[in-house]
């Protein structure tokens, strides 16, 4: 049986009611189905070519040209694109995120801190709510509010704008 991107946002969302010990795998747990459901989320949309998002496979600041891992191309991708700037802020929250959930996973040896449970869920929750948005309304620059002011120049120079309610 196929198991869907929101299938994992749901198995993050209810590991909030368990109640067990150790706390710090409950936390490490949360961290890594969190990231994994934000992770798919992005390579979905990167991988939609309706997109058009160019897939970035090494670092071109390095002078070797080092290959980047399956989940470096996901969020360098969105990192370096300049079509959408909702998803360059997904891009980097993910790398950071990235950075936690990979402690969480191999690091058994450290404690996972405040500052990385709590960005964690702050990653999780904007990077779900910037990628939502983007779904939605690609073309739009990622908003809170529920009406937005469309301005557009014309080729005369004319500026024209227009209320949307979201």
């Amino acid at each position: 049986m196929a198991v869907s991107i929101q299938d994992i946002y749901t198995q993050k969302d209810n590991l909030e009611s368990l109640n067990f010990n150790p706390v710090e795998a409950l936390n490490r747990l949360k961290i890594s189905r969190g990231y994994y459901a934000t992770f798919l989320y992005a390579r979905s949309i990167v991988e939609n070519d309706a997109y058009d998002i160019p897939i970035v496979t090494y670092d071109k600041k390095d002078p070797k040209q080092r290959i980047y891992s399956s989940h470096e191309r996901i969020y360098e991708s969105l990192i370096e694109q300049n079509k959408y700037a909702n998803l360059k802020q997904v891009g980097l929250k993910l790398k950071e995120y990235h950075g936690f959930r990979k402690n969480c996973d191999y690091e058994l040896d450290i404690t996972i801190n405040t500052y990385a449970i709590s960005s964690s869920e702050r990653f999780y929750n904007e990077c779900k709510e910037r990628m939502d948005f983007f779904v939605k309304y690609p073309n739009l620059p990622f908003s809170r509010q529920k009406k937005i002011i469309i301005a557009d120049k014309s080729a005369s120079g004319v500026i024209k704008s227009k209320l949307m309610v979201l």
